[in-house]
């Protein structure tokens, strides 16, 4: 798809970590994260439910497309509830989030990260902060604000 303007616009970048037998929710991230920074991207995690309407909110906005360079360097990590109770493995998955939060339950959880794997910012933060600046707090915004100066 091409933007009017001749860009080419692309779709968010997102990989759901599901249950497998033969590896922990920890070592599954842990593996797609630096994979994601070898690949020279940045990384945001994603904690989601099906029954969570901001969430499917969310999800839509995951669907758009837009330029490349506003959203391309991002791999979302994205970990539903639903996937995880079903396998009986919350434990897991509560074991992850609390690596960057102490609350489980609540969704969404949207943060970006920084490459050490540490808080940058989270999305509630993130709108806080654009609406502030007067700038509409879209995730292609976010993301495209947050970037290195060196990047861009």
């Amino acid at each position: 798809m091409i933007k009017p303007g001749g860009e080419a616009l692309v779709g968010y970048d997102l990989r759901r970590l599901r249950p497998r037998d033969e590896e922990t929710l920890a070592a599954m991230f842990d593996r797609l994260r630096a994979q994601a920074l070898t690949e020279g991207k940045r990384v945001a995690v994603l904690f989601s439910a099906d029954w969570c309407e901001p969430c499917r909110e969310l999800e839509q906005e995951l669907g758009n497309r837009h330029p490349a360079a506003e959203i391309g360097d991002v791999r979302f990590l994205e970990l539903k509830e639903e996937d995880w109770s079903a396998a009986a493995r919350m434990d897991e998955f509560n074991e992850l989030r609390r690596r960057w939060v102490g609350q489980t339950g609540s969704y969404p959880l949207l943060m970006l990260l920084d490459d050490e794997g540490k808080p940058r910012e989270e999305m509630k933060q993130a709108i806080e902060r654009l609406e502030a600046a007067k700038i509409e707090p879209t995730l292609a915004h976010w993301l495209a604000d947050t970037r290195p100066k060196s990047a861009t």
